[in-house]
């Protein structure tokens, strides 16, 4: 269901999340913090952020990196968006206001996932997007933050989200997202592998990000009968 919709909906396991399944393996100590492009021009059709909601979405960024306690601080690798041209340099706007912070270049996006995604100790999200999925059903210790009232969700999916809010994935306050993230740094994998923390992480891939390494064969079962 979406909204008010009316359409013939057959879920189907993604091909491209079924590479990336619980493949999680943290091999260095990284921080990853994702930032998405930011526009600030008007999209005929979007669920992302009104420009003068960007204006927010920055200050929260910087808000979230101050807040840090100095480990995770000092192991945090900002990831700005790279597929496209933005209407602001991010890399150039955290280097300003964050000294310090390393900024992953240009160079290591081509195998983001492969080589960073999937090897980080921590992830965090400050928009909601594709690589959120990417995240949850790869089993990334993931955080979330962003303003409630700036990313569109359908009513069918706020259930979903309320419950990454109860097990401390999803924040819509920058300042809380880093202390939670100071509170489970010493020890992420105990958080991130406490039963209801997985078991909303579970739910939502199950909804939201179905894979199967199989993938093609639920593929053809239902192709065969359109």
């Amino acid at each position: 269901e979406q909204e008010d919709c009316v359409g013939r909906f057959i879920p189907l396991p993604s091909p491209f999340l079924g590479k990336y399944a619980n493949r999680h393996c943290a091999s260095n100590n990284n921080l990853l913090l994702v930032g998405t492009s930011i526009r600030f021009r008007f999209l005929r059709i979007s669920s992302t952020p009104q420009p003068s909601q960007y204006l927010r979405y920055l200050k929260d960024k910087v808000s979230f990196i101050g807040n840090l306690t100095k480990k995770p601080k000092g192991c945090t690798v900002y990831r700005p968006y790279g597929r496209g041209h933005n209407d602001i340099n991010d890399a150039r706007f955290i280097e300003t206001r964050c000294p310090g912070i390393a900024i992953m270049e240009e160079c290591d996006h081509k195998h983001f996932i492969e080589n960073h995604l999937l090897k980080c100790r921590l992830l965090v999200l400050d928009h909601n997007s594709t690589t959120l999925n990417v995240a949850l059903a790869a089993n990334i210790p993931t955080v979330c933050f962003w303003e409630d009232d700036a990313w569109s969700i359908c009513r069918q999916a706020q259930p979903h989200f309320d419950k990454l809010k109860e097990c401390k994935i999803l924040f819509h306050d920058p300042v809380q997202a880093a202390e939670h993230v100071n509170r489970v740094w010493d020890d992420v994998s105990a958080w991130w592998n406490d039963e209801k923390v997985q078991q909303s992480r579970r739910e939502w891939v199950g909804l939201f990000a179905l894979n199967s390494r199989l993938w093609w064969m639920d593929w053809i079962k239902i192709l065969s009968r359109l």
